[in-house]
């Protein structure tokens, strides 16, 4: 066959493996969508496969294919550079492939791991492509002088088409990370200001109703209305949040509580009585901000709708490495099976499913006595 038909079969062939290798790897996201496969389990086949279409389009370049005089002797050699290439190329991808997992832990500058991984494209292609020379039985020094010169030839082209995959990989990953980055900064943005929203609002019949009192009580007992009014710019100065946190201690979050307690107390004169408790080590852990407050309150809503009698709420927080244990009992009117949860003990489940996802149990109890009980679960602390 002639010389320029000969060169015409090898460039197609080189072209068509080429484009066929690089239209693989980027749509083998695509192609491999449906399979079941481990991350980097996928990737090595797609990074074989890619390699075998490229080692596919230099076939008629090796050293040892041989010239050919008719269409089926090129068809011939092809098919036995083919076989030879199932078992060569994954070999080789999976030795690069090492040899670059191993550079990385080492944590080389880029520069220096994509020559590392270069130079063993080159000994292994050197290697392969002379010990293929010499097998065919070509003379020795020819031999060492072309497979190295098409060593580097191939290896150059392998090694732009290993640093251009890798780099598109190193882009895809980055930007990848900054849209999980962009996406965790909204949604902790958005967390924390539906738990400031939970936090800065108080209940408007509470604040009416304080209002109200204090304003009878300035008539005739200025006193009470003057502590009353103090104790709720107290509340409001705890609602405002300045420091931008969403989590206090048991102590400062049981003296917000106290401060409520106090002004309930005022208004129903002796008809509430209210025992809080918390030793030291346990007023020092943390705690989410308004958690007590909203059952205490929930306590007087349908502890006072009850008999009309006197109504006796116990708050007692209880620190037991790694949880905390809040549990609020009054003598009301029980808990109904049916139990709708208003506005108040709803932000409080809230709270815990942000801040403690699935770290918290919550139960409402009848027997032996009334009472909600909070755990909160803290892994890290022993």
């Amino acid at each position: 066959m002639d010389t320029p038909y000969i060169v015409a079969i090898d460039l197609s062939t080189m072209l068509l493996g080429i484009s066929l290798g690089v239209y693989f790897y980027y749509r083998s996201e695509e192609l491999f969508k449906n399979v079941q496969w481990k991350k980097s389990v996928r990737r090595q086949v797609i990074l074989c496969i890619s390699f075998y279409l490229l080692y596919l389009s230099f076939a008629p370049f090796y050293p040892g294919f041989g010239d050919f005089g008719s269409v089926p002797a090129f068809f011939s050699n092809y098919f036995f550079h083919a076989v030879r290439g199932l078992v060569t190329v994954p070999l080789v991808v999976l030795l690069i492939t090492f040899i670059q997992l191993s550079v990385a832990k080492k944590k080389l500058p880029l520069i220096r791991e994509y020559m590392v991984v270069i130079c063993s494209i080159f000994i292994f292609v050197t290697a392969g492509n002379f010990t293929m020379r010499l097998l065919q039985g070509h003379n020795r020094g020819n031999s060492l002088t072309w497979a190295v010169l098409f060593s580097l030839f191939l290896s150059g082209l392998i090694s732009v088409f290993y640093i251009t995959l890798n780099s598109a990989s190193l882009l895809r990953k980055r930007d990848q990370f900054e849209k999980e980055l962009q996406i965790s900064q909204l949604n902790e943005l958005k967390t924390r200001a539906q738990l400031e929203a939970l936090q800065t609002r108080i209940n408007p019949h509470f604040l009416y109703n304080t209002l109200s009192s204090i304003a009878e009580l300035s008539i005739a007992q200025g006193s009470k209305a003057r502590q009353m009014t103090m104790a709720l710019a107290d509340i409001f100065r705890y609602s405002i949040n300045r420091n931008d946190s969403v989590m206090t201690t048991v102590a400062h979050e049981m003296e917000m509580t106290e401060k409520y307690l106090f002004i309930e107390s005022i208004r129903f004169e002796e008809k509430l009585e209210v025992q809080m408790d918390a030793d030291e080590k346990t007023r020092a852990q943390p705690i989410p901000k308004f958690i007590l407050q909203p059952l205490a309150e929930n306590a007087i809503k349908h502890g006072m709708s009850g008999s009309g009698g006197k109504l006796y709420i116990g708050i007692r927080i209880d620190w037991q490495p790694p949880e905390t244990c809040i549990m609020v009992h009054d003598n009301g009117t029980p808990f109904p099976d049916n139990m709708q949860v208003g506005y108040g003990i709803q932000s409080v489940i809230d709270k815990l499913n942000w801040l403690y996802p699935g770290r918290h149990s919550i139960s409402f109890e009848n027997r032996p006595e009334k009472k909600i009980m909070i755990t909160l679960h803290h892994p890290d602390t022993v």
